[in-house]
């Protein structure tokens, strides 16, 4: 008999229905900046992004530790690619050390979880982990409401083999959140941290921390439960991937986008132009004196705030007026959330003010960065 209807609580919503997943690149699958070989920590704090996009290493007081981060084909069934770190030279561990990677979300991601009102939903974050080293991990999850503050829930999870692909889902109790206090009014301001923990010594993991409900967030309580320091033992490894927070109270199968799709949401946060073996065209302008070109570049995609400027070095970028001409520095100028100008200085003996000019370079790189 053929089925003439269909319950609408028949089957869940979250399982029908695209753009499940809030994290950006979860599967690790775009990656513009470069993979990070042998960094050598030298200073109090380190936070960068580096490797797979969307994704930052940050980490405290590890002088002398040597790491590196990787866009990694190794990667369970039905996924490419993952995040991996690698401890080469190793480092005892101290009271006042840590060591994470983490995403964060607009607050316009938040739009459908109803934080700050009566209709709050819970979260489910899930992913795929692997590690060298097997015992208790920690996360944790803060959100920032519009009235200022943080508050945090802090979750555990268990390597128990060692090197091998293990899958996990924690529930994130946002439900509770309810008070309008928490409410994260649409913007493109940051709404939150996920962040995953390699270490932490007690100034970190020694606060009362929740794993049940979320609490007004102090600095000790950002890796309470950790218990594994890959940090401190040199070839160790830990990778992640298919990481997927979306509404409800249980994980679904990872949502799979096109390259092109996590691309384009990649690039709302950070674009880069690379030199690629021929000779790439990047912006075209005019001549404003024989040693300055003014500029203008349209973005691929609308970012999510005005832009800074990272080139790899001024001397990579060429300006072609009838001539070669290489530059001495570039400033960016007039940037707005889909174009900007810049200027190309030093271009000696350039022919003079109005002449249609074009940059390109053939090494290096030119990226614009809107990143949370």
């Amino acid at each position: 008999m053929a089925l003439s209807t269909i319950q609408n609580n028949s089957l869940a919503d979250t399982a029908l229905h695209g753009y499940r997943n809030l994290v950006i690149n979860g599967a690790m699958q775009v990656s513009q900046r470069n993979d990070v070989s042998n960094v050598t920590v030298s200073g109090s704090n380190y936070y960068e992004y580096h490797s797979t996009d969307r994704w930052k290493t940050g980490l405290a007081n590890m002088d002398g530790l040597v790491f590196s981060c990787e866009q990694s084909t190794d990667a369970p069934a039905g996924l490419n690619f993952s995040r991996k770190y690698t401890i080469h030279t190793a480092k005892a561990n101290a009271v006042d050390q840590y060591f994470d990677t983490w995403t964060r979300l607009e607050r316009h991601s938040y739009s459908g979880v109803g934080i700050g009102t009566s209709a709050a939903k819970n979260l489910t974050l899930s992913f795929w982990v692997k590690s060298s080293e097997t015992g208790q991990f920690a996360g944790i999850h803060l959100v920032y409401p519009t009235a200022g503050g943080a508050y945090s829930v802090n979750f555990t999870y268990t390597i128990n083999a060692a090197n091998t692909w293990e899958y996990k889902t924690v529930l994130l109790p946002t439900s509770s959140l309810t008070a309008a206090s928490f409410y994260m009014a649409p913007s493109s301001d940051a709404g939150d941290y996920i962040a995953f923990h390699m270490n932490s010594g007690t100034d970190y993991d020694g606060g009362t921390g929740s794993t049940s409900s979320y609490k007004s967030y102090s600095g000790s309580d950002w890796a309470v439960g950790h218990q594994v320091d890959i940090t401190t033992v040199t070839n160790a490894t830990w990778a992640i991937t298919g990481v997927q927070l979306e509404i409800g109270d249980m994980a679904t199968p990872f949502e799979h986008r096109l390259y092109a799709d996590e691309l384009r949401r990649c690039e709302r946060y950070y674009q880069q132009w690379t030199a690629g073996g021929t000779t790439p065209y990047l912006a075209t302008g005019r001549n404003h004196s024989s040693t300055v070109s003014i500029m203008s570049l349209t973005y691929r995609t609308e970012m999510r705030g005005r832009p800074a400027l990272y080139i790899s070095s001024a001397s990579d970028i060429k300006v072609y007026d009838g001539n070669d001409r290489t530059c001495t520095g570039i400033v960016l100028n007039g940037n707005a959330l889909n174009t900007c100008g810049f200027s190309v200085n030093g271009l000696s003996s350039g022919v003079g003010n109005n002449y249609v000019a074009q940059a390109y370079f053939m090494n290096g790189y030119f990226a614009l960065d809107a990143e949370l």
